[in-house]
Formats: C-alpha cells, sequence, structure tokens
C-alpha cells in the first residue's frame, strides 16, 4: 500500500507515524510545501521568549529521523492538484516551478491553514507580520530586537495571538475535488474521510465533533489535529474507529496569569442558542497555612445544562499553574458527568499541591 500525506504539521506528522506504527509495510511520500518538516506554530512564544534558543529544534521530527525510517520526505513540494478517478496527485517543485505526478493507494491531507489577510487599506505595509511558520518566527525574532520598532499591536485574541491572528483553510484548490462547506473547510465523516474514497483530511482545515453538543465545528488546536491524523492513519484500510469528540480544551497564558478553558461558555452557549447556567468561585490554591509565597487565588467558573445537570464547560486562572485541573472537566465532559457526580469523584489532596 501506498501512502501519500501532504502537510508536515501536526496532523501530518501523526499521520505518519500511525502508518509506520499500524502498516509498517506500506511505502509513504510525505509532501511539504516549505524548505522545513513538522514545525510547530504553537511553540512560536516560547522562541520569541527565549526559553527555547533554537527555532529548528521547535518540531517533531527531522527529514534524516524520518527518512531513517523509510519515509520518502519531499521538501518544496507543492501539491496542486488530485485526480480521485486515477489515484494520482501532481506535484510542483517551489524552488524552478518543476511538475511530476504521482500515484497514492491512500492520501491524507493535512493542509491546515493560512492567516488572513485583513480586507483594510494598508495591508500590505512593511511590518505587519503573521504568526504562522516557522518563516514567520524568524522574521518576528528579528523584529523583537529591532530598536526602531517601538509600539506593537496584536490583532487576533486567540489562543497564539493573546500570547496571533485569525487563520482561513488552505483549500480553495480543492473545491472541485472534494466536499467542502461553507467556510472552505474539508468535509469528512467520523473516520476522517472525505467526500472521495481514499481521500482522507484531518488538521485545521476540518471540523471535529465538539463533545458538549455532539455538533461538529472548527477547534484548530493541536492535540485535535494530532487525534485526527491518528484516526485517519488507522482507518485507511477499513473504518475501525471514530475519531473522539473534543472539548477545545486550551491553556495559555498572559504576563503572570496562567489559565484553561475547556467545553462551553455563556457567551459561545449563547450564540448557539443553548441553555446553561454556571457558577463562579474563587478560593487559594492551597490551605491558608501555607505561606502567600507558595500560594495563589484560583478563579474557576463551571458550566452546566440546567435540565440534566451535565457537564458543559469549564474555565480556571490563577498566578500558579494549576491548568491541569481542566483536563479532569475535559473528561467529565467526554463522558457526560453531572455536576453531582463530579462533586464526590475522587481527587487526591497533598497541602503542598492543592485543598480539599
Amino acid at each position: 500500500m501506498k501512502v501519500a500525506v501532504v502537510g508536515s504539521s501536526h496532523g501530518g506528522f501523526e499521520t505518519v507515524r500511525g502508518v509506520l506504527h499500524d502498516f509498517p509495510n506500506a511505502e509513504i511520500d510525505w509532501y511539504e510545501k516549505g524548505d522545513f518538516v513538522s514545525f510547530l506554530s504553537c511553540g512560536i512564544e516560547l522562541y520569541l521568549q527565549g526559553v527555547v534558543k533554537d527555532v529548528n529544534s521547535v518540531s517533531y521530527a527531522t527529514i534524516g529521523g524520518m527518512e531513517a525510517k523509510g519515509v520518502h520526505v519531499y521538501i518544496n513540494s507543492e501539491v496542486t492538484s488530485i485526480d480521485p478517478e486515477q489515484h494520482s496527485i501532481k506535484v510542483v517543485d517551489v524552488n524552478n516551478g518543476e511538475e511530476t505526478e504521482s500515484k497514492y493507494d491512500k492520501l491524507v491531507l493535512s493542509l491546515g491553514a493560512v492567516p488572513f489577510e485583513l480586507p483594510v487599506p494598508g495591508k500590505d505595509l512593511k511590518n505587519i507580520y503573521a504568526m504562522r511558520g516557522r518563516d514567520w518566527e524568524i522574521l518576528l525574532k528579528k523584529a523583537e530586537v529591532d530598536p526602531d520598532i517601538n509600539n506593537v499591536s496584536v490583532i487576533g485574541s486567540g489562543y497564539i495571538g493573546i500570547e496571533a491572528a485569525g487563520i482561513r483553510p488552505a483549500t480553495e484548490w480543492l473545491k472541485d475535488t472534494v466536499k467542502l462547506d461553507s467556510q472552505g473547510l474539508i468535509m469528512t465523516d467520523e473516520y476522517q474521510e472525505t467526500s472521495q474514497p481514499d481521500i482522507f483530511a484531518v488538521g485545521d482545515a476540518t471540523k471535529i465533533e465538539f463533545a458538549p453538543t455532539g455538533t461538529k465545528k472548527l477547534i484548530a488546536l493541536a492535540p485535535n489535529a494530532r487525534r485526527q491524523g491518528r484516526s485517519a492513519a488507522y482507518n485507511l484500510n477499513e473504518k475501525r474507529r471514530k475519531t473522539t469528540a473534543v472539548s477545545g480544551s486550551s491553556a495559555p497564558h498572559v504576563y503572570n496569569y496562567k489559565f484553561a478553558s475547556t467545553g462551553l461558555k455563556d457567551v459561545t452557549a449563547k450564540k448557539m442558542g443553548i441553555d446553561v447556567e454556571s457558577v463562579f468561585l474563587t478560593d487559594d490554591k492551597v490551605p491558608a497555612f501555607v505561606p502567600a509565597s507558595n500560594n495563589a487565588k484560583v478563579y474557576f467558573k463551571l458550566t452546566f445544562d440546567p435540565r440534566t445537570r451535565e457537564v458543559l464547560g469549564a474555565q480556571i486562572m490563577s498566578k500558579q499553574d494549576v491548568t491541569a485541573n481542566i483536563n479532569a472537566i475535559s473528561l467529565a465532559i467526554q463522558k457526560h458527568m453531572t455536576v453531582d457526580e463530579l462533586a464526590y469523584a475522587d481527587f487526591f489532596f497533598q497541602p503542598g499541591f492543592d485543598r480539599p
């Protein structure tokens, strides 16, 4: 079996990793439009802060490492068209424009998205940056030490924007090949297969089931792309396992505050026409007898269905790191637990870590 994977970020990497595990005898062609594989845009913050020194280390894999495992890695290679009937793709070398054709038995698209270009006058001015990809990260790092840059504005308050910018799926070239929705997102079934047999899609150009509501929505997060990639690989030959629903859990930080969120919020629930109730609590991270230097206020909000009392979402924030607590809420959402069941769930207590 010959498997072609287009795109090398989270979803593409996990697909390749899954194929290597589940189909060790498969031939794998891995295509990347840029000159670097498996870059993690979510690592931009750490690099800009100076926590990570080497920009090339912000990745899952290297070309040499993957080739050593038998993967054929093609960088600077843009897949420009697909012929589903012939099971073939056209690939253009972005450096010299040379076009080649390659066959596949199974094709997985991990196309990701491109930064949204604001439709306003001045969009082509100098010093406008997008927080997306390794090349942009290098430019931003240079700008960070430019003495002529004194004022910075950030447009976009999503996960990357708070620490980046809106995105759009890179799918325009696919509109006559696979079914796209009104947003240009690739439509897939629960096994990540598209409207065309043997063509699968994962990552930021697709939707995923949102556990609190059971409906599909765009949740562009690395764990979701990797989960979809793993499902696509596992389901290549037969539909064996559905992609698990997610709650959109994430945990950024701003200045001294670290916060995390999962599931529905009051604002999003109202936009979706869903009736919810929420409770907001403020408490100390650990018991009062612990010195203030090792303690901090914790702000926590829990959202639930007032009729069934099922947990639907939560947010947590503190100057100390309490973000891992949100994982418990995410699991509660996935398992349809009620607030009453959550209240009596078994969690450890140790004064140095938490409070009962």
